[in-house]
């Protein structure tokens, strides 16, 4: 039964099968008549509140794009959950070489960007 609760998810959705699947009714088939969806098991707004504001580009990749964090599930539970804020701020670490940025430029693309607290970077 704790493999059957892994399937259905946290909240009961239906994380990899659908959320009408029943212990005692479900089938093979019941998994291909779900649509699903590719997930970010650690959230991308997360990471970027903790390390992705002050980190380069391959930090942010790694979590947006790196095949370890990222998980098949139902796109009713992908839609379900609740999504992370952030706050859009560059530190003196961040670094993308994508965007023209280097370090202590405070900038993405030659936009400066706020502090976590509002204040103007420039």
């Amino acid at each position: 039964m704790t493999e059957w609760n892994r399937l259905k998810g946290p909240t009961g959705i239906g994380k990899l099968i659908p959320e009408t699947a029943t212990f005692e009714t479900f089938t093979d088939s019941h998994v291909d008549m779900v649509p699903m969806g590719v997930d970010h098991i650690n959230e991308i707004a997360a990471h970027w509140q903790s390390t992705g504001h002050k980190s380069v580009d391959d930090a942010r990749e790694k979590i947006a794009l790196g095949e370890d964090n990222l998980e098949l599930v139902t796109t009713r539970y992908n839609s379900s959950k609740k999504h992370g804020q952030y706050t859009v701020f560059v530190d003196e670490g961040f670094e993308s070489k994508k965007q023209q940025s280097v370090p202590l430029d405070r900038r993405i693309a030659g936009r400066f960007f706020l502090r976590v607290d509002g204040s103007p970077l420039a």
